[in-house]
C-alpha cells in the first residue's frame, strides 16, 4: 500500500440468501446500479449465475475495460445435530 493510503472499512449486516457483489469499475462503468440490481434479482440466490449474468451484460455494452465479478452468497448458519 502506497504512503499514506489507507484501507476504508464498513461494517454491513447480512442475512440468509443476500448476495455480496464484489467488482470492478469495468462492471460499474457500463451497467448502473439499477441493472445490477435487477440481475441479482433474476437469478434467484445463485452466485455462478449472477457472475455470468453480470458479466455477459457488461460485455454486450461494449465492456470497454476488464470485467472481474464475485458473488458471495450468504447462507443461514449450521444448526448442530445432538
Amino acid at each position: 500500500m502506497g504512503v499514506g493510503m489507507k484501507p476504508e472499512l464498513t461494517s454491513t449486516p447480512v442475512t440468509p440468501h443476500d448476495l455480496i457483489v464484489l467488482c470492478s469499475d469495468g462492471l460499474t462503468k457500463m451497467l448502473e446500479d439499477a441493472a445490477i440490481a435487477s440481475v441479482l434479482s433474476r437469478v434467484h440466490g445463485d452466485p455462478n449465475q449472477a457472475c455470468h449474468d453480470l458479466i455477459e451484460q457488461a460485455l454486450n455494452r461494449g465492456g470497454e475495460d476488464n470485467v472481474t465479478v464475485i458473488v458471495v452468497a450468504c447462507m443461514a448458519p449450521a444448526v448442530a445435530v445432538a
